[in-house]
């Protein structure tokens, strides 16, 4: 459409930007030590807030997220991420605005 003259109007969008991957508990020998919560599995994209529920141990023990704002993760629990250790991908909601552009087609 813009090569044929129209105009783009101004639009705002929100998007998700990266933040940090997150692997991932593991002991001293660098072996997992923790899945998963069940509570966080198929989150993708959903808010996690300070204090839910992050990981399980093989123990039963439940950590739980630290962190000072809400982030929404993503990519969580990927098995194609298992080599490259990471559990999820921490995102962080962001809007980009952008002007009116007007084609110069006449």
């Amino acid at each position: 459409l813009f090569f044929l003259g129209k105009e783009f109007p101004p639009c705002t969008i929100e998007v998700f930007k990266i933040m940090e991957k997150v692997d991932y508990p593991r002991n001293k020998n660098d072996e997992v030590i923790a899945v998963i919560h069940p509570k966080l599995q198929d989150q993708d994209w959903q808010p996690l807030n300070n204090g839910d529920p992050l990981f399980l141990t093989l123990d039963g023990e439940v950590i739980a997220y630290k962190g000072e704002c809400t982030v929404y993760p993503t990519f969580i629990n990927e098995a194609a991420y298992y080599e490259k250790k990471q559990a999820f991908v921490k995102t962080v909601k962001a809007k980009l605005t952008a002007k009116r552009i007007r084609s110069l087609v006449l």
